[in-house]
């Protein structure tokens, strides 16, 4: 017996390893299969998702894929023996790709990465796919640890297509995708998961929500800001209750990621629910070098004038014009 393929899939040459023995045409199989990964679903991706570093690891990820289709195949989440046209790494490579995939995921979690959260994802995504651990399913299996990849960092999961395992332009502008990303170009499958539904948080979720500022600071926080500007994100947007990610990041005294802000052009005039603009918001925290950053970029700020209708406390502002005028 042999399963007609979509386009771009991994043909079924040996059902051997076929569990439900009612299982006669593709329709059967689509449908055992379905069941099986819903299963998985519920269980990686549905209920709570613990930091990568803690489950990205070769055994799970093969936990996984057999928790997926392991009521089908006796094979799942176990490492293909032959190799297979036209991607998949050979079989001897497979374990070795991984543990450097998952040594890279540990060091992006811990480290950090001048990479946003759906750059990573996307990486991680295209990178299962092009080892091809298994016999089969490994579109499905990346696209499963993809999204739990996401919603460990607290990013909304795409819907993917219903019809994504049919031939048809669902499909077809994957497929296209991952063989752009082949390339060297992740942008196409970047905008793919976009379009369906995932995003990076904005800049002032992520300054603002204390679930990065208590796991992940210093460094880690600094370059996933710079991604996000490099990315063109709004360096003011007012996502996080009407605060500005500028005033966040005074509020928390993050000054280098401050001063990123001011270098990619924050406004600092404007006052947001706060009550106060970023000038304000540093003489009152007393961040007294970056009130005077913010002076010398064009704040309209007269030194030992009180009547300027500022929002500050006066004793504060004394002691600033003490140490800079």
């Amino acid at each position: 017996m042999r399963f007609e393929c979509p386009e771009g899939a991994t043909p079924i040459n040996d059902i051997s390893g076929l569990k439900p023995k009612w299982v006669k045409t593709r329709e059967d199989l689509n449908q055992v299969e379905v069941e099986n990964i819903s299963y998985a679903m519920s269980k990686y991706v549905l209920k709570p998702v613990g930091l990568p570093e803690n489950w990205f690891t070769v055994s799970i990820l093969q936990k996984i894929h057999r928790d997926m289709l392991g009521e089908v195949w006796d094979w799942a989440g176990n490492f293909r023996t032959v190799g297979t046209i036209p991607v998949g790494v050979p079989p001897v490579r497979i374990r070795r790709d991984l543990e450097s995939l998952c040594s890279d995921v540990s060091f992006w979690s811990l480290e950090g990465a001048e990479l946003t959260l759906l750059e990573q994802t996307a990486r991680i995504h295209h990178r299962l796919v092009s080892i091809h651990p298994f016999s089969d399913g490994n579109g499905r299996f990346s696209r499963l640890v993809a999204d739990r990849y996401l919603k460990a960092w607290k990013c909304p999961i795409p819907r993917w297509p219903a019809d994504l395992g049919n031939n048809g332009q669902h499909r077809k502008l994957y497929i296209e995708s991952l063989q752009e990303a082949d390339k060297g170009d992740l942008e196409p499958l970047i905008r793919y998961m976009e379009d369906h539904g995932t995003k990076d948080p904005a800049l002032s979720e992520l300054l603002g929500h204390s679930f990065f500022r208590q796991y992940h600071k210093g460094v880690w926080l600094e370059l996933l800001v710079k991604a996000h500007i490099r990315r063109g994100y709004d360096v003011d947007d007012v996502k996080n209750t009407g605060h500005r990610p500028l005033n966040i990041a005074m509020n928390y005294g993050l000054k280098n990621i401050i001063l990123l802000l001011l270098d990619s052009g924050a406004k600092f005039r404007e006052r947001d629910r706060s009550g106060l603009n970023a000038f304000e918001s540093a003489i009152n925290r007393e961040l007294y070098d970056i009130a005077y950053e913010i002076y010398i970029r064009g704040y309209p700020y007269t030194p030992r004038h009180p009547n300027q209708n500022l929002k500050v406390s006066y004793q504060s502002l004394y002691k600033f014009d003490q140490l800079y005028f």
